[in-house]
């Protein structure tokens, strides 16, 4: 057997022995996501925008 073919057949073997395990990586618990707000000072005035910003992108990916 050449050294090519060997290659592309080990690819693909362990390809699909790990294809299940990656079905079943997915978490079932929420994830939390720490986002800093400026909730003090100059920059506290656009934290509500921020929030929300923050909000509508996780509402976005969470609709996938």
């Amino acid at each position: 057997m050449q050294r090519r073919t060997f290659l592309k057949t080990a690819g693909v073997g362990a390809t699909t022995l790990a294809f299940p395990h990656v079905l079943h990586a997915q978490s079932k618990d929420p994830i939390r996501i720490g986002f800093p707000l400026p909730l003090t000072g100059p920059f506290a005035a656009i934290a509500g925008d921020m929030k929300q910003g923050a909000e509508l992108a996780i509402d976005e990916l969470n609709a996938r």
